[in-house]
C-alpha cells in the first residue's frame, strides 16, 4: 500500500511540475524573444551613431547636400502605405533612393536613428519598407523626404507594432502633443515635436505631404493591435533646441517584461509551497501507516 501511494504521489507531482514548466516557459518566452530583439535594435542604432562621429564636418555636409538636393526632386514620386504597396525595386529612381545617405561605416541600409525618450524608444531606421527591412527596425517610406530636415520637407517613417518578438513601435499610441522627437543623420540631431495624432484608413496619405516653408516629421504603425485595419499617424514638426546628442532608451526592458516575469515567480512560489505542503503531509501519511504495520 505505501508502495502504491508513493507511486501516485510522485506521478501527481511530475505531472504538475511538467504543466507548471510550460505555462512559466509560455509567460517567459515573448519576455526572453522582445528582450533580444530590442537590445539587438539598441546595439544597431548604437553602432550607426558611433559610426558617424568619426565623419569630418565636410563630408558630413556633403551627404546632407546630396539627401536635400534628392528631396527636391520628389514631386513627382508618390508616397505608398507599406503594407499595402510595393514599389519596383529596378526603377532608376529607386536606385537613385538606396544611395543616398548610404554613408562609410555604415550596414545593412541604415540611414538614420530614431529616439522617443517618451516611450523609451531608440531604433535604427532604413531604407525602404519591406518585410525584412521592418523585422530589423524602422523603414523611411520611399516618396517621402529624407530625414535631413529643411522646409518644404516631410519625413515619413513606419514600423510594426503587435509583434510576439519585439516592442518596435507598440509604445506609439502612447505619445502625446508636445513629446519630443529626435533623428540622428550623419551625427545631425535633428528635434521635431508632436503636434498631433490621428487614425485614418491605408490610402488617407494627405497629411503626409509636405507643406510649404515646414520641417515635418510623421511616424507611422498599424492600429488596431492585431487587426490593423488602420494606420496610426504621428505627426511633429521639427524645433530648434541646441541638441547635439542624441538621448538613448534604456535598452530591451519594457515594463510588461518585469509583470511577466513577476507572475512567473509568484506562480513557482505558490507551486512549490503546494508541492512542500503536499510531501509533508504524504510523509504523515506514510509514517502513520509505518506505525500501524508495526502494531
Amino acid at each position: 500500500m505505501k508502495e502504491n501511494l508513493s507511486r501516485t504521489s510522485n506521478t501527481s507531482v511530475m505531472i504538475s511540475l511538467v504543466l507548471v514548466i510550460a505555462g512559466v516557459i509560455t509567460l517567459l518566452y515573448p519576455v526572453a524573444a522582445a528582450y533580444i530583439y530590442n537590445a539587438s535594435h539598441a546595439r544597431e542604432a548604437q553602432k550607426y551613431i558611433e559610426s558617424q562621429k568619426g565623419m569630418s564636418d565636410a563630408d558630413r555636409e556633403r551627404w546632407i547636400a546630396q539627401a536635400q538636393s534628392y528631396n527636391d526632386r520628389l514631386a513627382h514620386i508618390p508616397i505608398l502605405d507599406p503594407w499595402l504597396s510595393r514599389v519596383s525595386k529596378d526603377s532608376g529612381l529607386y536606385r537613385e533612393y538606396l544611395a543616398q545617405l548610404n554613408a562609410p561605416g555604415t550596414d545593412d541600409a541604415v540611414m538614420s536613428v530614431v529616439s522617443i525618450p517618451s516611450i523609451n524608444t531608440t531604433l535604427p531606421v532604413f531604407h525602404g519598407t519591406d518585410d525584412d527591412v521592418l523585422d530589423k527596425g524602422l523603414g523611411h517610406i520611399y516618396g517621402s523626404s529624407l530625414p535631413v530636415g529643411g522646409d518644404g520637407t516631410h519625413a515619413v517613417i513606419t514600423g510594426h507594432s503587435g509583434l510576439a518578438e519585439a516592442t518596435m513601435f507598440d509604445n506609439l499610441e502612447k505619445m502625446q502633443v508636445g513629446d519630443m522627437i529626435y533623428v540622428d543623420t550623419v551625427g545631425k540631431v535633428l528635434t521635431y515635436k508632436v503636434t498631433n495624432t490621428e487614425v485614418v484608413l491605408p490610402d488617407e496619405i494627405e497629411s503626409l505631404r509636405a507643406q510649404s516653408g515646414k520641417d515635418l516629421l510623421t511616424l507611422i504603425t498599424c492600429t488596431p493591435y492585431a487587426i490593423n485595419t488602420h494606420r496610426l499617424l504621428v505627426h511633429a514638426e521639427r524645433v530648434e533646441t541646441g541638441e547635439e546628442d542624441l538621448p538613448q532608451s534604456s535598452g530591451g526592458w519594457e515594463s510588461w517584461m518585469l509583470w511577466r516575469i513577476l507572475a512567473s515567480l509568484v506562480i513557482l512560489a505558490v507551486v512549490l509551497a503546494i508541492y512542500l505542503r503536499r510531501r509533508a503531509k504524504n510523509n504523515e501519511i506514510r509514517e502513520s501507516l509505518a506505525n500501524a504495520e508495526t502494531k
